[in-house]
């Protein structure tokens, strides 16, 4: 049986994305709540691995934490543009048009 595997970090990200307010309501994507939704992707991430053991070097901590942060910025941003970058959105749309 030919079972899908997710990436812990876009299972994360995905639980965060998804999530609503006690209102009800999803939350909007302004500048902090994206700051936010990175920040807490990252940190649950974090708990994740060491819940695995994972052992990551103080030294290192900060540069894998920036690379995750840019990760998951790039996975938002693919999910809410379906491109990763203005030059690719326009490319995309001089094919459609």
């Amino acid at each position: 049986m030919n079972t899908l595997k997710l990436d812990p970090l876009y299972t994360i990200f995905e639980k965060h994305l998804y999530e609503f307010d006690d209102t009800g309501k999803a939350l909007t994507f302004s500048d902090s709540h994206i700051d936010e939704l990175i920040t807490r992707t990252v940190e649950d991430y974090f708990q994740f691995l060491f819940s695995r053991k994972v052992t990551i070097p103080g030294q290192w901590r900060a540069q894998i934490e920036q690379e995750l942060r840019y990760q998951v910025r790039q996975m938002l941003m693919k999910k809410i543009y379906g491109c990763l970058s203005m030059e690719e959105y326009k490319k995309k749309r001089k094919k459609t048009n």
